[in-house]
């Protein structure tokens, strides 16, 4: 990923706020008061729940703010066919109650290189419609725990642009026991993240609770992501596995339980100016991807969903879709992906334990509605054709 030199980066943030009418020191931080929280946004993450261990503003699991799934008209369709086969959809659409999620330009078909490299790097671009954006998301850190002095390390979950809005729906117990996926959430987030620097969505199949997910803390500087597995000084933070600890098959290499060409985002493996890191994030897991995706030529154009797997204490957590926001707008250069791998296959699979793994993974943008749909399918944990629709 492309990153900025200390002093490209004040001055882009100089200009920025110039832009956006807001006042900046000599090292590019903007000196500006937040914004009140739309009253459609309340705080979430911990809020009144007590979190037992990695206390703090840096545990992690704050940043989740929660928002309300009807704003985006959330559903979920949960079936099984005569061949004992279920299908998960969950749909919405996007909102304009979360700042900064739908002013993404539309991309061409083929998408060109500079398309390309403003979708992937906008705090690079000097795209004026942008540079609000650009200094809001700087203003408040957007560049978790980096190497470039006087920004913030504040928790994101404090934040209003620099955080992630979270609408959830829970799934009814057969639901659970057909598919394995406790609950589903859409996650937005205006600013993206160090490791996705454009406005973008999380969409997750948990496995695991919502109580569950309370426990998964972690050490983490104050923005998204768990510092590496030496930084962790409270047990929850350790059961990320970021050492290298996952699950593995009998040659003691191969991930197990994970899609083929999956791997683990473990200790240092993701390289960054100045540091190494991995990508585990609180109330979420440890995530894998296939690294090929990263491959935007040959493999996934940048505008397009990916397809990742959670882990947390040595056991699957969720399966992840994430995608840029221009891609539930019909920005993107399809309205339509699949996982190119369908049917899923995974590594050594234990199908004792995880016979529910999702085996095919796909969303659409239907531009008649202006909703996203996101399908999962697996093996039914029992057969006999079902039904059960939830909207918020």
């Amino acid at each position: 990923m492309v990153r900025f030199a200390l002093v490209a980066l004040a001055a882009l943030v100089a200009q920025a706020a110039a832009t956006a009418n807001v006042e900046v020191d000599a090292t590019g931080r903007i000196l500006q008061k937040k914004k009140k929280k739309s009253d459609k946004m309340s705080k979430g993450g911990k809020g009144d729940d007590e979190v037992t261990s990695c206390q703090g503003l840096d545990n992690g699991y704050d940043i989740w703010q929660q928002a309300d799934p009807a704003d985006i008209e959330m559903k979920v369709e949960t079936t099984v066919n005569a061949f004992c086969e279920y299908e998960i959809k969950m749909s919405y659409k996007p909102s304009d109650s979360i700042p900064y999620m739908m002013d993404n330009e539309k991309v061409d078909d083929p998408v060109p290189p500079e398309q390309e490299a403003a979708l992937l790097a906008p705090f690079l671009s000097d795209d004026d419609s942008r540079a609000a954006w650009r200094a809001l998301c700087m203003s408040e850190g957007v560049y978790e725990f980096d190497l470039v002095p006087g920004f913030p390390e504040e928790s994101v979950g404090t934040k209003m642009y620099n955080t992630e809005y979270t609408h959830t729906i829970q799934l009814s117990a057969e639901d659970k026991e057909i598919t394995g996926t406790d609950h589903v959430t859409v996650g937005a987030t205006p600013c993206g993240t160090r490791l996705q620097t454009y406005s973008h969505y999380n969409i997750h199949f948990y496995f695991s609770s919502i109580e569950e997910r309370r426990q998964m803390t972690c050490v983490t500087g104050g923005g998204y992501f768990c510092r590496d597995s030496k930084f962790q000084t409270c047990g929850t933070g350790t059961k990320f596995n970021t050492d290298g600890s996952t699950p593995k098959c009998e040659d003691g290499v191969t991930p197990a339980n994970i899609p083929v060409g999956h791997t683990w985002t473990d200790d240092g493996s993701l390289p960054f100016p100045g540091y190494k890191t991995g990508a585990a994030a609180a109330g979420q897991g440890h995530h894998a991807l296939n690294l090929r995706t990263l491959d935007d030529v040959n493999y996934r154009p940048m505008d397009m969903p990916n397809f990742l797997m959670l882990n947390y204490d040595r056991t699957v957590s969720a399966a992840h879709m994430f995608y840029w926001a221009g891609f539930p707008l019909g920005h993107s250069h399809t309205n339509m992906w699949e996982w190119p791998e369908n049917p899923i296959m995974y590594n050594c699979w234990d199908e004792v334990q995880y016979k529910r793994l999702p085996r095919f993974m796909g969303a659409v943008y239907d531009p008649a509605t202006g909703r996203t749909t996101h399908v999962i399918r697996g093996a039914a944990g029992k057969c006999g054709e079902y039904s059960n629709v939830i909207e918020a």
